[in-house]
């Protein structure tokens, strides 16, 4: 889908990790990469939205 809208392989991260586990190697470098302006585009939120609420508990 994002590759045919023209976005490069380098700037796609895909995770497949449990939901409870915030430990992903695709998510460190997407951090690392995500500037202030970028756009993020999220396929599935509910498995972030799960780690999010678990990491600030």
């Amino acid at each position: 889908m994002l590759r045919e809208q023209g976005i490069p392989d380098e700037y796609i991260f895909i995770d497949k990790a449990s939901g409870r586990n915030f430990d992903r190697p695709e998510y460190k470098l997407l951090k690392r990469i995500l500037r202030e302006g970028d756009i993020l585009f999220v396929k599935s939120i509910n498995k972030i939205g799960l780690a999010v609420t678990s990491k600030r508990s």
